[in-house]
């Protein structure tokens, strides 16, 4: 079993050997960090100034509404949902019937 074990750890040098003859050489120098650093705070700087100008021209720009016209906008307003409250011969629940009349398929929609 100890024959096996060092053929085994034979084998396992030789493929590391093996792999460090075909890896590459890495001999790049790195970036400097304080290079990136100084791009990240320059284009928060930047974005920081282009929302501050953003927001003021847009208050300059906006003038407000007088009091009036959004109380009338409101009153004229519906819902979007109000059709789903009409129903399929909800003219007939609306009146009432009276006794003496017939009731004709040309009233009803």
């Amino acid at each position: 079993m100890k024959n096996d074990e060092s053929n085994l750890r034979d084998r396992f040098q030789f493929l590391k050997s093996q792999d460090r003859a075909l890896a590459p050489e890495f001999t790049g120098q790195p970036q400097p960090r304080g290079r990136w650093v100084l791009n990240y705070r320059l284009a928060g700087a930047a974005l920081a100034l282009i929302l501050l100008a953003g927001f003021s021209v847009k208050s300059f720009l906006h003038r407000p509404e007088p009091a009036e016209v959004s109380i009338a906008q409101i009153s004229h307003w519906r819902a979007p949902t109000d059709s789903l409250l009409e129903t399929p011969g909800g003219e007939l629940l609306r009146t009432l019937p009276q006794f003496g009349e017939n009731l004709t398929t040309s009233e009803i929609k």
